[in-house]
């Protein structure tokens, strides 16, 4: 792993759920002060939100995902990628500042609906679901 990939995880910006001593909003999920859960405000995605989104990179969006994975989360990730990932995504996590808590609950949200595709697909796609067996 590169040299500070979890000092870049303990003083990256405060995101909800990141890094235990980062000052962080609400964690996704949790209570907004609508009274809506983020993650559920997520899907339903303001037009600035859904904006940012679309212009961020990849890199980035790993970046906050990563930091709202927390520390011992995080570097079980970084752990597991090629050195030149680590490198590059130590480098844009420690570059990441202030993300807005909606933000990084719709990356997170964004995350989650990638894994559930993958595992339709893993199984053979969506549209093999609703065929009998034998057919």
């Amino acid at each position: 792993m590169a040299a500070g990939g979890t000092a870049a995880l303990a003083t990256a910006s405060p995101v909800p759920g990141g890094a235990p001593g980062a000052a962080s909003g609400s964690t996704p999920g949790s209570a907004s002060s609508s009274g809506q859960s983020e993650a559920q405000s997520a899907g339903a995605l303001s037009p600035a939100i859904r904006q940012q989104l679309g212009r961020m990179s990849g890199v980035k969006k790993a970046a906050i995902l990563v930091i709202a994975m927390g520390d011992e989360l995080g570097k079980v990730v970084l752990q597991n990628l090629p050195e030149q990932d680590v490198q590059r995504l130590t480098e844009e996590i420690a570059q990441t500042r202030n993300v807005p808590p909606d933000l990084s609950a719709a990356v997170v949200e964004e995350f989650h609906e990638m894994l559930g595709t993958q595992h339709v697909m893993a199984q053979g796609g969506g549209a093999r679901r609703g065929l009998p067996d034998g057919a």
